[in-house]
């Protein structure tokens, strides 16, 4: 569709600059574009940018791994109410070329989920304690401070490395959604974003 939108803003430029030019003259300048059939659909041409009709999207990935595919905050989500352990969630966002959730306002993202029905239980988020806090896996320490720490989390050591972070959907816990637990022990469900 750009191909196309780039040939006519092309013709228009050359009809303004030089009069209303001869259809020869239009002919001439559709095909040094590229297009030999003014007029007709062979001249809408993909973009080399533009991906394939039949590649997979994060929303039908998400769907076909019985998924629940919904956006905030600019960014593409995929929850799932199929309980797993940290580890095993993380592989899972990557099967379908997404990473775990590290979401910049988790008690935003707590409430949409929430307004979304997925229920009360918790959904593991791509951070994980360094020995000293809770960290997002590209690095950024999570503050460790009462405005988004649950008080029930399942295990309040922020030191201990085994322990990974989830998101509480809850509405009870609107202003606090963040809680701690087990990497290989617990299950909880999954999120992704993209």
């Amino acid at each position: 569709m750009k191909f196309l939108a780039a040939n006519i803003i092309l013709l228009i430029t050359i009809i303004t600059i030089n009069g209303d030019p001869e259809p020869s003259v239009i002919l001439q300048v559709v095909q040094s574009v590229g297009c030999t059939c003014p007029g007709s659909s062979c001249c809408d041409k993909p973009d080399a940018e533009d991906p394939p009709t039949n590649a997979p999207t994060t929303e039908g990935n998400c769907n076909a791994n019985n998924g629940t595919f919904f956006n905030f905050d600019g960014i593409s989500y995929c929850g799932s109410e199929n309980e797993a352990n940290w580890s095993t969630t993380r592989d899972w966002c990557e099967e379908m070329d997404m990473a775990m959730a590290q979401p910049e306002d988790p008690i935003g993202l707590a409430a949409v989920m929430n307004n979304l029905n997925f229920g009360s239980w918790w959904f593991w988020l791509g951070a994980q304690g360094d020995g000293t806090n809770q960290v997002w896996l590209n690095g950024t320490a999570i503050p460790n401070n009462d405005s988004l720490w649950n008080q029930y989390n399942r295990n309040d050591d922020n030191t201990d490395i085994t322990n990974c972070t989830g998101l509480i959907t809850n509405a009870t816990f609107a202003t606090t959604p963040l809680a701690r637990g087990s990497c290989a022990t617990h299950v909880l469900f999954r999120l992704c974003s993209k």
